[in-house]
Formats: structure tokens, C-alpha cells, sequence
């Protein structure tokens, strides 16, 4: 709604003169608050221009006395840089309450005070540049992958100057500014925006910028997912210019109630399955208990989707119901008969840490206190075959199975990558068959000379012959060890 003598007025609190504040209103139609949020930058700068120097003629108000002339120059008005720069600030000021956050402006609310208060936001925007780093896709934790692109939106602005994350955030309606007041966000003007955006003109209409930056949304989405199998979940809507739709469709299939049970389900397995039993050079304590705070940091973001949650006490059971070395029996009580440990993970962690350096001696890498490390249990039932499977079979085997197929493959020699499934008898090294002819050699050896020495099984009382003199006598009779020495020769 214009009105003409509120906005001079508000003119010369921004620092212009009543003449050019006249001007700008008055000639140049600058008389309402839509007005004013309609300028941008440029046109603020042409519209000083006009002002300072307007060309033409105006009626000459002397026109009748003697010799003046009915018409005479356009005088301009002086417009100052400062009034200038704060008249840019103010239509920047309106177009961020109303279009941005949806809060009501008024002409009585332009003065320098309140237009310098978004210089530094303003600033910033002029300055921006769009990430180059797009968010990835981590199949293994979709609630990480989810928070990755949330925040690559909050980072990307659209039409307006608006962070896309604006466009997907949960409810499209904007809260009533009485139910959330601006001291909300008196530190974070970016949060503001996506919480009160709005998406619509007058529902259902949306706005232009919105249907500008959905679209915008759909364009990014599609460059994230174009090569994953998961695209043809959003695919229609992100086709069809759709962000917002084609964004809560993929979220829905990788964050929906089924997939979050599923996810949760194979994290604590593996947290059960997790297992130290002692320090080794690819396995340690420290990463034991980082991997397990991995797994419970999947579950903790699976929170917001609807996963129950796991309490303190229930990931400290789980940490100790891992350890297998008897060497942190004794830390392990002590953690067990202490709520200050038995109810906070991190501190249980600490402790033992604490207590491995006290006992450095126990818990040195190949040191006699160190017992084999394994990163994933196996399960003591499970009977899995010893055989060469096939790349689709061997996606089909769970970790315990893998686990368990690698040692056995692991104790009879197996090479990785060979497709036997056993090791043929004619592959032994020539160590090995030299080792077994030894070995066959020293049994017939020894034998021979229990035969021919026909000393008892007891000990003899018979102390005239010593043992080294029967040992020297068997020996030197002994014609196996003749033709071994004659061979040697």
C-alpha cells in the first residue's frame, strides 16, 4: 500500500536530503514498501543517478517575471554514497523479512539501525561462491549419507539468496511468528531461513523462488545419485523438476521404518561380533573400542528415525562381553562393580587404557601375554564348507562365514585367489618332502638301535658300562650311520 509521506519521511532517516527524498518518492514512484523491495542493487544506483542528475526541463516557477523562460533546466538532487548504500540495505532489509523469514515489515521500521543490522549478511551473500565438493554416498551408514546432503543444501543457495535445505526441510507451512519469535535464532540467521522460508504465495500457489530452487534441488540430486542403483526411488520426481518429492522418496526407501530396522539390526551384530583378545599389529584395543563407537554412533543417528536406542550400561556390557584376554579380567571387574564405568562408555574405555599403560609389560605386541586377535568372532556351530565358491556365492556367506572359511583355508595352506579346494599333494614345497624324508629316515634310525642296544624299558643297576660308552659302542656298529657317512663323503 503506498503512502508517499511515510516513505519520504523514511528516505531522510537513510540520509537523503527533503528535496531528493521528494525525488525518489514523488518522481520516481518509491512510495510503498513493495516498491522498495522490488530494487536491487544496480537499480538503487540508477535511481541515484536519476536523481542527481535528471537532464531535461521543468516549469520555470519565475516563468512570470520579465525575461525568464517558461521552462528551464532539471535541477538534480545530491544524493550522498552513505544515504546510497543505505537505500540498497533497506530494500535488501524488506526482501529478507518477507520473502526470507516471513516476518512483517512496516516503513516505520526502515531507519539506519535496523538496515545496517544485515550489512554483514549481506556482505557475505555478495561474496559466495557454490560448493565444488558434492556430498557422496556411503552405502554402509545412510543416516550419515543423508546428513551429508543436508548439509551440502544448507551450504548451496538458490533463488533469493535462500539455503536449498529451505525447500526439504520436514513441514512446508511456516510457524506462526508469535510460536517462534525471532530471539529463535538471534545467532543463526541461515537456520532461520530454512525453518521460515516460505514455500507458498497463498496455498497452494508457491512461490516463484520456491518453484526456481525445487527445481534446483531436483538438478543436484540427480548429479549425486545419476550412477547409483538407489536413483530410480526418486527418479520420477527428480525428472519432472520435483527436488522436494523426489528427496523425501529416496529418503523414505534408505531411512523409512523397514530399512532403519534392518540397518540397526546389522549394526549391533556387529558390535557382537566385535572381539579383542589382545594387542597385535593389526589389531589393538584402541581399535576395538573406536569400531564398536562406530557402531554405536550408526545406531545413535538412526535415533531420529525411529530406532529405540541403546542405553550406556548396554554398550558397556557389550564392550567387555568382547574382551577375551584374560590379561583385563581384573579391569573388567572393576568396571563391572563401579557405576561410574559400568554406566558410561567413555569412561569405561578410558579405564582400561589407563590400566593397559600401567601394565605395559602384560600388553606389548608379541610379548607372552599376547594371545591371537580376531576383529569378527565366528560362530562355534557354524559349518561352513571348505570349497571354492563362486564371486555371487561368496556375496551370499555372512561375516562369520567368511571369517571362519578364511581360517580353514588359512590352516591347510590355501592360497587367496586359487580356485582349488584343496591343496594337491604334488604342490609341497622341496623343503617339505626333504623334512619328511628325514623325519622317515630318524624313525627307522631309532628303531634299529632300541633293537640292537636291548637296553631295557627300566633303568639298569648295572653302572659298569657307562651310557656314553654304550651310545659310542652302538654307534660305531651301527652300519646305517656307515653308509650315511660314506654317502656324505
Amino acid at each position: 500500500m503506498a503512502d508517499p509521506a511515510a516513505m519520504r519521511t523514511a528516505m531522510q532517516r537513510l540520509g537523503c536530503s527533503q528535496g531528493a527524498a521528494q525525488a525518489i518518492v514523488n518522481e520516481q514512484g518509491i512510495d510503498s514498501i513493495d516498491e522498495l523491495k522490488a530494487l536491487k542493487d544496480e537499480d538503487v544506483v540508477a535511481l541515484c543517478k536519476v536523481v542527481r542528475r535528471p537532464g531535461g526541463t521543468v516549469p520555470n516557477p519565475n516563468a512570470a517575471q520579465a525575461d525568464q523562460p517558461a521552462q528551464i533546466p532539471a535541477v538534480g538532487q545530491a544524493i550522498p554514497i552513505r544515504a546510497e548504500q543505505n537505500i540498497k540495505l533497506a530494500a535488501y532489509y524488506v526482501r529478507h523479512m518477507i520473502d526470507r523469514i516471513s516476518r512483517p515489515v512496516t516503513i516505520a521500521d526502515i531507519d539506519v539501525t535496523a538496515v545496517r543490522g544485515v550489512r554483514e549478511m549481506k556482505d557475505a551473500e555478495d561474496q559466495y561462491v557454490k560448493p565444488d565438493v558434492k556430498p557422496t554416498l556411503d552405502d554402509k551408514n545412510w543416516p550419515k549419507t543423508f546428513e551429508a546432503i543436508n548439509d551440502y543444501f544448507t551450504r548451496v543457495r538458490g533463488e533469493g539468496g535462500l539455503p536449498l535445505r529451505y525447500v526439504i526441510r520436514p513441514l512446508q507451512a511456516v510457524t506462526p511468528e508469535a510460536d517462534d519469535p525471532a530471539e529463535n535464532y538471534a545467532t543463526n540467521s541461515v537456520l532461520e531461513m530454512i525453518q521460515r522460508a516460505p514455500h507458498f504465495a497463498t496455498a497452494p500457489a508457491y512461490t516463484e523462488a520456491y518453484k526456481s530452487n525445487t527445481l534446483k534441488v531436483a538438478e543436484e540430486l540427480t548429479d549425486i545419485w545419476r550412477d547409483h542403483p538407489g536413483y530410480t526411488y526418486g527418479k520420477a520426481f527428480l525428472k519432472a523438476g520435483d527436488g522436494r518429492r523426489g528427496y523425501f522418496m529416496l529418503k523414505e526407501h534408505y531411512l523409512g521404518m523397514n530399512s532403519v530396522n534392518d540397518q540397526s539390526s546389522a549394526a549391533e551384530t556387529a558390535i557382537r561380533n566385535l572381539m579383542y583378545n589382545g594387542e597385535g599389529r593389526r589389531w589393538s584395543f584402541e581399535k576395538y573400542a573406536t569400531a564398536m563407537k562406530e557402531q554405536h554412533g550408526v545406531l545413535d543417528q538412526l535415533k531420529e528415525y525411529g530406532y529405540s536406542g541403546r542405553d550406556e550400561t548396554t554398550m558397556v556390557r557389550d564392550l567387555l562381553g568382547g574382551i577375551k584376554t584374560e590379561a583385563l579380567n581384573a579391569a573388567t571387574s572393576t568396571i563391572l562393580s563401579t557405576n561410574e564405568y559400568l554406566h558410561n562408555f567413555d569412561a569405561a574405555v578410558n579405564f582400561i587404557k589407563s590400566y593397559m599403560n600401567q601394565h605395559n609389560d602384560q600388553f606389548q605386541r608379541g610379548g607372552t601375554a599376547t594371545h591371537n586377535i580376531a576383529e569378527v568372532s565366528t560362530r562355534p556351530n557354524s559349518k561352513i564348507e571348505d570349497r571354492y565358491y563362486s564371486a555371487e556365492e561368496y556375496k551370499k556367506l555372512t561375516v562369520e562365514q567368511r571369517e571362519e572359511l578364511r581360517q580353514k583355508r588359512s590352516k591347510r595352506g590355501h592360497k587367496p585367489g586359487s580356485k582349488s579346494s584343496k591343496v594337491p599333494p604334488n604342490k609341497k614345497s622341496k623343503f617339505d618332502r626333504q623334512v619328511a624324508q628325514l623325519t622317515k629316515q630318524v624313525s627307522a634310525l631309532t628303531e634299529k638301535l632300541e633293537a640292537q642296544s636291548k637296553v631295557p624299558n627300566v633303568v639298569s643297576t648295572d653302572m659298569s658300562t657307562s651310557t656314553t660308552e654304550l651310545t659310542e659302542q652302538t654307534n660305531r656298529s651301527n652300519p646305517a650311520l656307515s653308509r650315511q657317512k660314506t654317502q656324505g663323503k
